[in-house]
């Protein structure tokens, strides 16, 4: 995917039906997590939602990935961590997307601080990523329990 393929599908009307709902992979697990959400836009692009909370360190990711494309899994096209690992001149709190061609197989290499998030709860980042995204989320956002918790 191009950059300019990217900007195409990142201004063009979508759509999330899903719920999201985090789960643990198990009851010994930390981190919740959720996967494969559709996202359904009018250009053909087969588009996969997934995202992770971890309470203990209030970090919060959603991960865009374009199925079919870079990994087996597909290749990430947008990612915005929020209290995450640093990531090289952009700090916990930030986001990346495609920059270029080899940027899905490169797992993302290019940040830009994103400080705005790092006040936010888990559902006004899921809010703010919807309206600058311009994605209609016509399912139910559930946090994870613990979501609340400081």
């Amino acid at each position: 995917m191009t950059r300019e393929e990217f900007e195409e599908l990142r201004k063009s009307a979508k759509t999330i039906e899903d719920n999201i709902e985090y789960h643990r992979y198990d009851q010994d697990s930390k981190v919740w997590t959720f996967t494969g959400v559709r996202v359904i836009n009018h250009l053909g692009y087969t588009v996969k939602l997934n995202g992770a909370y971890d309470p203990r360190t209030r970090y919060i990711k959603f991960n865009f990935v374009l199925v079919g494309v870079g990994k087996k899994q597909g290749g990430a096209i947008c990612r915005v961590e929020v209290r995450g690992k640093v990531h090289p001149g952009a700090g916990r709190t930030h986001k990346q997307c495609v920059k270029e061609g080899t940027c899905m197989r490169r797992n993302l290499p290019y940040a830009v601080q994103a400080l705005e998030f790092d006040s936010y709860g888990i559902r006004q980042v899921w809010e703010t990523i919807c309206t600058r995204a311009n994605i209609d989320h016509t399912g139910t956002f559930f946090e994870p329990p613990e979501a609340g918790r400081k």
